[in-house]
């Protein structure tokens, strides 16, 4: 065995990727490695949906029990259950029993919505699949209804008008590794595009992208419904759809509980990027968000909306990258948001906004640079807020603009400002000494000001870990528990760069 230590730096943390390769020896004496899924800081591992595949559960990446090609000669469904590479069937079968992997080959397939109904067990899960994610048969204006446990559908390319559905009953289901989308240009698309309600559902590393309707209706890239527990939306790229990027969900009861969006890369959506209705226990992690510019008819685009409509609690919005938008993180209603270790720069107007009300705001070591305002709270209600260790750097206007909230609900300390004025106790007005900001690397030279001025949030980090398990502190190479380092990125004096760990169709990176 070889173990491989990195040790990474990334937004505000300090962590180790250990990767436990197995090496083992084979008949061609190939070595083949196999890599365990390192999901994004603070949100747990699916129990399952990522690291299995057909080679490692059935022994041979080429394993099927049922074959599908319906440009073959020979294809037909006519008392041909199972299908052959000689023999095909036309279609893909509605029912499959556990050990069922359905490989699909050809299309496309045309108007072949229908209920799939997969029974499948956990040593036996069953598989609908293209034979790759890189040569994807295409299904075209067809709704798939999931249905089921232990189900794994990827490697196919849903094509104009298509749509998921995953239903409320389905227990560990994953959808990976696909396309969805419509005719770049072209409306009709139905909303949502996908679909994610039942338990232990995963949306993983797909291209979810160009849905719209032609009268400029919300179509939402994936939303997460009623009812629906447990699920994750990881590594995927979403852009371009009619509405928001993932909504969770509206005018839903109850709904989603235990939401975890992670290293997405979200942008051009014609609203927002995330927007949270009616959620509980949310966390949002390593997401990339940029390039929500536009206003449009039915509200004002932003990155992450929470609380439009219905208020979320327990949301923690954590090591997110989010830059070039019209606004950043939009607080419309909560009863409790963590906004931790973000970097939010090159923003039109305010990098935080609280709009309506919330009851307990925690901002905390974020970096804002190049906006008009840092934290503004325009209008409405009153917001309890505690903003400690923050980064302020080229703020045209004000960093603070808490004008609603009373001042014994307001607790600011430990933050830095640079080329715009201070607020609050322990303030530290030095030049941050950024590594380079124009390439966005917002990390710390060891000359920094901000290296050891922020205060100790050990109880904000506890209380993460008593509600989920996963410990996300970033004072865990800090040896005076007292002291944090302040804004987004910790310090490390050794060079580093950020791998990629995953063979993704996008940049992570920045």
């Amino acid at each position: 065995m070889r173990v491989l230590i990195l040790h990474i730096v990334y937004t505000g943390l300090l962590f180790c990727l250990s990767c436990n390769n197995k090496v083992t020896e084979i008949s061609s004496s190939i070595a083949q490695v196999e890599h365990k899924y390192i999901p994004p800081i603070g949100i747990p591992a699916p129990e399952f949906g990522i690291n299995e595949t057909v080679e490692s559960v059935y022994g041979a990446a080429s394993f099927y029990t049922h074959y599908v090609d319906n440009t073959h000669a020979k294809a037909t469904d006519a008392n041909n259950p199972l299908g052959s590479a000689e023999r095909p069937r036309l279609t893909i079968p509605l029912e499959l029993n556990a050990g069922s992997v359905v490989e699909i080959r050809g299309g496309p397939y045309t108007a072949i919505s229908g209920t799939y109904t997969m029974n499948g067990t956990v040593e036996k899960p069953v598989f609908i699949r293209g034979v790759s994610n890189v040569n994807r048969p295409v299904v075209a204006n067809s709704t798939f209804k999931l249905v089921g446990q232990y189900f794994i559908v990827e490697n196919l390319d849903f094509y104009n008008k298509s749509l998921i559905r995953f239903a409320e009953s389905s227990k560990y289901g994953a959808f990976r590794h696909c396309e969805v989308h419509n005719p770049v240009g072209v409306g009709g698309a139905k909303n949502p595009t996908v679909s994610a309600t039942g338990e232990h559902i995963v949306i993983y590393h797909n291209e979810i992208h160009d849905n719209v309707m032609s009268d400029d209706k919300d179509v939402h890239g994936v939303q997460a419904s009623a009812g629906g527990k447990r699920i994750w939306v990881l590594d995927n790229h979403i852009y371009n759809n009619g509405g928001d990027g993932i909504q969770a969900c509206h005018q839903c009861k109850p709904g989603p509980d235990h939401l975890y969006i992670g290293r997405n890369d979200f942008h051009g959506d014609k609203e927002n990027g995330i927007d949270l209705k009616y959620a509980s226990d949310v966390i949002i992690s390593q997401n990339k968000l940029h390039g929500y510019l536009i206003p449009v008819e039915t509200g004002d685009v932003s990155p992450i909306v929470v609380g439009s409509d219905g208020a979320p609690s327990r949301v923690w919005i954590i090591f997110n990258r989010i830059y070039d938008c019209r606004k950043g993180i939009r607080i419309e209603e909560t009863d409790s948001i963590w906004i931790i270790g973000n970097l939010i720069y090159n923003i039109e107007g305010a990098g935080i906004i609280p709009e309506k009300e919330g009851t307990k705001t925690y901002i905390i070591n974020n970096t804002l640079h190049n906006m008009k305002t840092g934290i503004s709270e325009p209008w409405r209600d009153q917001f309890n807020f505690s903003v400690y260790n923050n980064i302020f750097s080229k703020i045209s206007t004000a960093s603070l603009m808490l004008a609603n909230t009373p001042a014994e609900n307001i607790e600011v300390s430990h933050n830095l400002f640079w080329e715009t004025g201070s607020y609050g106790t322990n303030p530290v007005e030095k030049d941050p000494k950024f590594t380079n900001v124009d390439i966005n690397d917002f990390s710390l030279q060891p000359l920094s000001a901000a290296i050891g001025s922020g205060l100790g949030v050990e109880n904000i980090f506890q209380s993460f870990y008593t509600l989920y398990g996963i410990d996300i502190s970033k004072e865990a190479n800090s040896k005076d528990s007292t002291k944090s380092n302040i804004g987004a990125y910790e310090f490390e004096t050794d060079s580093f760069k950020i791998p990629s760990v995953f063979n993704n169709s996008f940049d992570n990176d920045k």
